[in-house]
């Protein structure tokens, strides 16, 4: 069974969107699992209505905190993790889960982002819009079936790993809070872990997910000093501990390289 792990906070719609879009789109057994991080009661009130199981906290207590208490309550042997602003897209399971499965007891597998941004070397750019008002689904389901993308190496935000994985590396490190910085962290640890085998790290390339892109984070942290300053703590932790800095993470891990 595959555990998705999604923390949340005052996203209702684009959350309401997520959690369709799995329940629709996914065939391999799974649940999902909502970390509530101090939304305000409307949206309390709408996840606790949701016939999946949730964990509130009162204050934001950041996505590192997140994934790792609602992995104490997942019951899958694979996590997924996940933002609220993104939607998982047809036949993502079905393309993923056996190449996971194929690596063993710490497996690892990226799917593919698709949004509006031409930013990333393994993401697809493709506005289908930044808001779910603005959302083209249906155009974005068609276009979905002439979709290919390269095999690459890929060390990807939204990863499927195993939970024997998980638990070898610790989970997230809390010390990232609210979370910049760490998802480079979680990544740089797995690729150690795993004997810098950049073979291990070939994306579900056709696993696609769309992301209307830091919904959550540009909102809470809309301010640029604040936001800037947040950024610089979680980059500074991460040279601190791994005695690099995360951007150059894309060359020692050959991210993004066709094989």
């Amino acid at each position: 069974m595959i555990s998705v792990l999604i923390p949340t906070i005052n996203n209702r719609a684009y959350l309401q969107l997520a959690v369709e879009f799995f329940e629709r789109y996914t065939k391999t057994p799974y649940e999902i699992l909502i970390y509530d991080n101090g939304s305000d009661y409307k949206t309390a009130e709408y996840i606790a209505k949701l016939p999946h199981q949730s964990i509130r906290s009162e204050i934001n207590r950041g996505v590192c905190k997140a994934y790792n208490e609602l992995a104490k309550i997942a019951k899958g042997d694979y996590f997924l993790f996940w933002d609220d602003d993104k939607l998982a897209l047809p036949d993502w399971d079905i393309h993923l889960i056996p190449l996971v499965q194929q690596e063993g007891q710490y497996g690892w597998k990226s799917l593919v982002e698709i949004w509006p941004y031409n930013t990333n070397p393994c993401s697809l750019q493709g506005n289908y819009g930044r808001t779910p008002s603005e959302f083209q689904e249906k155009i974005l389901l068609e276009d979905l079936k002439l979709l290919s993308f390269p095999r690459k190496i890929s060390l990807a935000v939204s990863q499927v790993m195993t939970r024997d994985l998980f638990e070898a590396l610790h989970g997230y490190d809390e010390d990232f809070y609210p979370g910049f910085g760490s998802d480079p962290d979680i990544m740089w640890r797995a690729f150690c872990f795993l004997n810098k085998d950049t073979s291990k790290f070939l994306n579900a390339n056709q696993s696609f997910y769309y992301h209307f892109t830091s919904s959550t984070t540009n909102r809470l942290y809309n301010k640029k000093l604040i936001n800037y300053g947040l950024r610089i703590y979680g980059h500074s932790l991460f040279r601190l501990k791994h005695g690099f800095w995360a951007k150059e993470i894309y060359n020692r891990t050959g991210h993004g390289a066709l094989v």
